[in-house]
């Protein structure tokens, strides 16, 4: 499992690497406007809320599968088919619906437009509808397929979508409307790229219902709600950011580009663990093995740490010259990328709290525990619209980005906590000695990046890619630092490794 973890993590990157090609082409043709804002305020429906739609569903139907009554291959399958017939048929039921108000949503998504703006995303609303039925139908199949270690191409089923897109910008396609089009074809190919393996592991759309309770059809509709709306939790906060920050043009563009350049980032590292993780969790938990799903949270924490911590760093020092790296061209201008950067570096301290949500919270989840978390998900978010009611009038855009990250770290220290009283303590004397020695291998990395910043001259070096010599010697040094630690090798002798 620790080798499929750096198998997902390397598919995670090839295909986000081609997401950034993705980006950087759609941000030096869009910049920062009104247009650009009604682009990302609708494509955010589909890339935020139908994919935690989609990850809830992934979630449920590796959990429901590894229940003993779905035990046998045969059982497996059909059960599997059954679900994915249900669920899809219930989202075209639910789009018929969104299809019937896409007016007033627009409305709510854009407040203050009108006119030609209004109508464009209204249109735009009806081009994108449809990815809601494929985003969660390739969800569903990418979860069966981790639950039979199949990692690979469900991490890697975004790359056909981006390698689409920027083939298309770069052969001269400028539309808003057609690049809609392509977008929803995009999300279509993520179940074209899956469909060779979900057919050779015996799964199908269509199988009979032999050896499977169907009973539980209501329960699988209100548990998919409940994960639902714990999911979009990180969703509905950057959603709000740009709701409320929209009246001047151009500035919900840029708390789009912060957040996804944020999601990317850490999504690599959380959404690969994740992926190879919770199938272990949920078949241990299944069968009462709580001692080695502690060591589990335990060692997620530690390699969380391990990366994040220095990612941060890379972040404060670094922010501004990554976001003019990857997106200053074209009418992506400098004052963009400040203003880019400022919302990114902020938003980045909220990492745990998505760690939270797309990990920790699914340990509840195969609890039972849906209150503790469809709980905490209405409170932060009723939390967020009245803080983001007081700041943003007064402080600007950059308040919005600072509420969403406070409210998202108390969010993780309140799931630390329950998961504290489901599973036991998985705070052991070991891993806070190993959370020390991370810390104190950063505080060694800082000094680094410090003092190259002041005694290495870089003046040769092109003006955008200057800060990758001080930031690779300070990853050099961390990197040491943990092996003479001792925390490398901690973290190559974990859990993972026993085959369970």
């Amino acid at each position: 499992m620790a080798n499929a973890y750096i198998l997902v993590m390397f598919g995670i990157l090839v295909a986000k690497g081609v997401g950034f090609l993705r980006d950087m082409a759609l941000s030096a043709l869009f910049g920062a406007s009104a247009t650009s804002d009604i682009y990302y305020q609708v494509f955010g429906v589909a890339s935020l809320v139908f994919t935690a739609v989609g990850s809830a569903l992934s979630t449920l139907i590796i959990k429901n599968i590894n229940k003993t009554e779905h035990s046998s291959p045969d059982a497996q399958r059909s059960y599997a088919a059954y679900f994915i017939r249900s669920i899809s048929l219930l989202i075209i039921i639910v789009m018929a619906l969104l299809y019937a108000f896409a007016r007033p949503i627009s409305m709510l998504l854009l407040p203050g437009r009108s006119g030609a703006d209004y109508d464009l995303a209204v249109k735009l609303m009806y081009i994108m509808l449809p990815s809601f039925l494929f985003i969660a139908v390739a969800y569903m199949m990418s979860g069966l397929l981790q639950n039979r270690r199949k990692f690979f191409l469900p991490s890697i089923m975004s790359l056909p979508y981006n390698l689409l897109a920027v083939i298309a910008v770069y052969m001269g396609v400028s539309g808003v409307e057609t690049i809609s089009i392509i977008t929803t074809l995009g999300w279509f190919l993520h179940i074209v790229i899956l469909m060779p393996p979900f057919y050779k592991e015996g799964y199908r759309f269509f199988a009979p219902k032999r050896g499977i309770d169907t009973s539980g059809g209501v329960k699988n509709v209100a548990e998919t709600v409940y994960i639902f709306i714990s999911g979009m939790m990180f969703q509905l906060c950057f959603l709000i950011d740009r709701t409320f920050v929209g009246g001047e043009a151009g500035v919900t563009t840029t708390l789009t580009y912060a957040s996804q350049l944020f999601i990317t980032f850490s999504g690599v590292f959380v959404v690969a663990l994740s992926s190879v993780v919770f199938p272990a969790i949920s078949q241990n938990y299944e069968h009462g093995e709580m001692k080695y799903v502690r060591e589990l949270i335990g060692y997620i924490i530690k390699i969380m740490m391990s990366i994040f911590v220095f990612y941060l760093i890379a972040v404060v020092f670094f922010g501004e010259d990554i976001i003019a790296l990857l997106y200053e061209r074209g009418n992506f201008t400098h004052d963009v990328t400040e203003r880019v950067s400022t919302a990114f570096v902020i938003y980045s301290f909220g990492i745990f709290g998505y760690l939270a949500q797309n990990l920790l919270n699914k340990v509840l989840y195969i609890s039972g525990r849906y209150k503790m978390t469809v709980i905490g998900t209405i409170v932060t978010v009723a939390l967020k619209i009245a803080l983001d009611v007081f700041a943003v009038p007064r402080f600007g855009a950059n308040a919005a980005a600072v509420t969403t990250t406070l409210l998202l770290t108390l969010y993780a220290i309140y799931v630390a906590i329950c998961l504290h009283g489901v599973i036991g303590s998985f705070l052991s004397k070991e891993l806070g000695f190993s959370v020390l020695k991370i810390l104190l291998c950063a505080a060694v990395s800082v000094v680094s990046l410090i003092l190259s910043l002041n005694f290495i001259d870089t003046a040769a070096l092109p003006d955008k890619i200057e800060f990758l010599v001080p930031l690779f010697i300070a990853c050099g040094v961390y990197a040491i630092a943990m092996f003479l630690s001792g925390v490398l090798k901690d973290l190559f002798s974990t859990p993972l490794s026993k085959n369970r």
